[in-house]
């Protein structure tokens, strides 16, 4: 695995953080190095959570998918961010048919009517993390509507990413890419878990241990400074990035 380079500080706010708060780790990247490294203390949650421990990403899962498409459009999988959601057999007959891929990048793919950041899908109250994609095609946006193209803090957007891209690859070389990526690049310690639903939908989160997330940010921040056909994905999701308070025309 990649080993970290450490020269540490101390900071007294973090500490005070760790001893009083449910913050359960805290870990600072600088220049190369870590210079804070804090977990919480064994006689608060040290005896759960240590270096090894697997924490769910929550969230922070979204930008390993969208990470992952990136390696997936650099091998030629998918043409670029403006790929066209049309040759998904899953999504005909609903709003995301024929929309490019940077919209739900991007949570704005005109779903607001149909799916809610904290109720789920709205009109069958299913939280989307917990069925499939098909099944949420055929039966909550089946001949659904495209709303206005604004943004849409949405976790089905980027299961629906997720699971294109698996569509496209197949499991093999899906699996293969995620190893490469994890593996080869980010040079895990600890295993990290994705979660499939039914063989053929997959959900943004993931878990991983603390030392390994920072370990995925910094093969991204290599990427990005190294101008990597990765890096360049990366910032053109930036330069393509929505204003949340903006409509889209």
């Amino acid at each position: 695995y990649k080993k970290l380079n450490f020269k540490l500080t101390s900071d007294d706010y973090v500490k005070k953080q760790l001893n009083k708060t449910a913050m359960l780790s805290y870990l600072m990247y600088e220049n190369g190095n870590v210079t804070i490294d804090g977990i919480t203390p064994k006689e608060r949650f040290g005896k759960i959570f240590k270096n090894e421990t697997l924490y769910v990403s929550h969230s922070v899962g979204k930008s390993l998918i969208s990470y992952i498409t990136g390696h997936a459009i650099c091998k030629g999988y998918i043409s670029g961010i403006n790929h066209k959601l049309n040759d998904w057999p899953v999504l005909e007959n609903t709003l995301y048919y024929d929309q490019p891929i940077i919209n739900l990048l991007n949570m704005a793919s005109g779903d607001q009517k149909y799916v809610d950041t904290m109720m789920g899908l709205i009109n069958s109250k299913r939280w989307v993390n917990n069925v499939s994609i098909k099944s949420v095609m055929k039966k909550e946006l089946k001949n659904s509507i495209r709303g206005d193209l604004k943004y849409n803090y949405s976790n089905l957007d980027t299961n629906i990413v997720a699971s294109y891209v698996l569509y496209k690859m197949g499991n093999k070389e899906f699996k293969k890419l995620v190893k490469e990526i994890l593996v080869d690049k980010a040079g895990i310690e600890h295993n990290v878990s994705l979660f499939k639903k039914n063989g053929s939908s997959i959900s943004y989160s993931y878990y991983a241990s603390r030392y390994d997330f920072l370990r995925i940010s910094i093969a991204m921040l290599e990427d990005w400074n190294n101008n990597t056909c990765e890096g360049q994905y990366l910032k053109s999701l930036y330069e393509n990035k929505v204003d949340r308070k903006r409509f889209l025309k």
